[in-house]
């Protein structure tokens, strides 16, 4: 990816879970981005 700070965060849902995740996807944040990393 383009942007390194989205690869780290993806590397600490990898670490922390998906309950993390999922927490995460709940708050007002680009959607767009993480449905696109989540495909």
């Amino acid at each position: 990816g383009s942007m390194p700070q989205l690869e780290h965060l993806i590397l600490q849902f990898q670490k922390l879970g998906t309950t993390s995740t999922q927490i995460i996807l709940s708050t007002p944040v680009n959607h767009g981005e993480l449905d696109a990393l989540m495909l």
